[in-house]
């Protein structure tokens, strides 16, 4: 799931970063596996293959994967993101 971040000056932008964070493997293929993603056909993307993931240490990836819960509707998710800038 990618996420952007922008911060700004009055109305002026200052600052922008994207990032995304991660899901579970084992999850993300449960998902895939129901209604409606079932029907997108194979996934093309993997932990394993992503550009992203691939450029992270084993902390930041470990900080960037949700932790996630079953919910009666799906899944629900945390996250605690702080960023540095300047």
């Amino acid at each position: 799931m990618h996420f952007k971040l922008r911060l700004f000056a009055g109305s002026t932008q200052s600052y922008e970063f994207t990032s995304q964070f991660l899901f579970d493997e084992a999850l993300t293929t449960l998902v895939h596996s129901n209604n409606p993603y079932n029907n997108r056909g194979t996934r093309n993307v993997r932990n394993s293959t992503d550009g992203i993931d691939n450029s992270l240490s084993t902390a930041e990836k470990s900080a960037l994967t949700l932790q996630t819960t079953a919910t009666a509707s799906g899944y629900a998710g945390v996250i605690n993101l702080g960023v540095k800038v300047g």
